[in-house]
């Protein structure tokens, strides 16, 4: 990840607090593979699944799912992750089918 990128956003003081302390940021996770050809409700039940068990492979990152930022059309979800595990998180998914992208909040009303 472009550690550059997270100190502007320190400066900034967009970065999260997880529960521990920790320095956190929001990444966008987005499946890039063909999930199966499912029916609406079941291919989001796969979804889920799938997010959940990317959840269970990073837990000794502590990284989290937030689970209601999950996108059907977009096959997408947000994870919180500790700043200091951001470059080994982003690996594991780029290297299992995933896109991430560093979450960032945007002041619409200028």
């Amino acid at each position: 990840m472009d550690m550059e990128e997270i100190a502007a956003m320190r400066r900034r003081r967009e970065l999260l607090k997880l529960d521990n302390g920790k320095e956190a940021v929001a990444l966008g996770v987005q499946f890039t593979g063909t999930p199966p050809q499912l029916d609406r409700p079941a291919r989001k039940a796969w979804l889920a699944e799938h997010f959940s068990g990317i959840e269970t492979k990073l837990g000794k990152h502590e990284a989290h799912l937030k689970a209601d930022t999950m996108s059907l059309s977009g096959q997408s979800v947000e994870m919180l992750v500790p700043v200091e595990e951001l470059d080994s998180v982003a690996k594991i998914l780029e290297d299992s089918a995933h896109r991430v992208t560093v979450v960032k909040k945007v002041d619409a009303t200028l």
